[in-house]
């Protein structure tokens, strides 16, 4: 969805956008909008992880201040924003861990609650900022880019 590089059936693709929501990583329209605005401006004075401004930043260091491209995320999600499931993930993306949790407690007590939403969020957010990060400064390269992205076979 975020890239367009693919279409599936509408139930697939609310599928998937459920399990990008199990990332809780923001809600579903500000994560597409600031990972389109991204890729617009990657590696420029206007990426919110400017890879430019070293590995701290790029990797979680530009979630400590104010993200001025949130501003924008309208305008990258018009082809979205109208959609009610999308909606939806976008403004309950935190009940969707707490409905996980739920099931994770009956299913195995805190053990599961723990290593199921805890240690995978931890896991997660550091998988998805070594994205922003290591794949800016570390691997190789198959064709020119105008920004600094690589391949990078410790992260894929």
């Amino acid at each position: 969805v975020s890239h367009r590089s693919f279409q599936t059936p509408k139930w697939l693709e609310y599928f998937l956008l459920f399990c990008g929501s199990l990332a809780c990583q923001s809600g579903a329209l500000e994560w597409i909008g600031l990972h389109r605005h991204h890729h617009t401006y990657s590696d420029q004075e206007a990426d919110h992880h400017n890879s430019e401004r070293g590995f701290w930043w790029s990797h979680m260091g530009w979630m400590f201040y104010k993200v001025p491209a949130k501003s924008e995320i309208p305008r990258f999600t018009q082809d979205l924003s109208n959609d009610p499931v999308y909606q939806f993930f976008d403004k309950y993306f935190l009940a969707v861990q707490f409905g996980l949790a739920a099931v994770l407690y009956a299913l195995g007590g805190w053990p599961f609650v723990i290593w199921g939403i805890f240690v995978r969020l931890v896991v997660v957010y550091h998988i998805t900022w070594f994205v922003n990060s290591a794949t800016h400064k570390f691997g190789y390269r198959t064709y020119e880019s105008n920004d600094k992205s690589m391949n990078c076979w410790w992260v894929a």
